[in-house]
């Protein structure tokens, strides 16, 4: 099996952009989010999402904001999504891996909580001061109450930061992430 590099970060911390320059260096990167929506797009997973969820069709066309409230306001329906849609995920992402001919990154903000962690050889945790974090998601439109949610969901993050191989500090809007990738590049752990 290729390696896996998870990376892993609070909302607003810059996981993404970290990745995208993963990917811009010629690395396979997967997007947990981006692979969930697009598994929800899937035939039989629409049909299974209608009968645990109903409410999140509306005249009969899955709604993936409706939801989105009902999982974040309810955490046995966020529970109940979960065993549903990780299992579909994960052997999604063994698939890639497998068929991957370069190391493959791994972006999931739940990487620990959901135990995906077991398909990553390390962790790379992207760390962002709480104020930049919210003036990052407020910039992406993102309401402040919403935020204040992400941040109740996100709050026992800094936990896994001490089971991660790597830390990125992300807090400046310019080019420094860039620099510390290139010396995590560089560590036996990576390759």
């Amino acid at each position: 099996m290729n390696r896996v590099i998870g990376v892993v970060g609070e909302a607003g911390s810059g996981k993404t952009i970290v990745c995208e320059y993963f990917l811009k260096l010629g690395y396979r990167v997967v997007n947990a989010d981006k692979l969930a929506h697009q598994l929800y797009q899937n035939t039989a997973v629409k049909e299974k999402l209608k009968n645990l969820f109903s409410s999140a069709f509306v005249d009969g066309e899955f709604k993936r904001e409706v939801l989105a409230e009902i999982v974040f306001n309810d955490s046995q329906q966020l529970s109940k999504l979960n065993n549903f849609i990780h299992p579909l995920m994960k052997e999604e992402i063994k698939k890639i891996i497998n068929l991957s001919e370069t190391v493959v990154i791994l972006e999931m903000a739940i990487l620990f909580s959901s135990n995906f962690n077991e398909l990553c050889n390390s962790v790379l945790y992207v760390d962002c001061s709480l104020e930049k974090r919210r003036e990052r998601l407020q910039r992406q439109g993102i309401d402040v109450e919403k935020i204040q949610k992400i941040n109740n969901l996100q709050k026992r993050f800094y936990l896994y930061k001490s089971r991660c191989n790597y830390v990125i500090i992300n807090d400046k809007d310019n080019l420094d992430y860039q620099k510390q990738i290139e010396v995590v590049l560089e560590d036996e752990l990576f390759r």
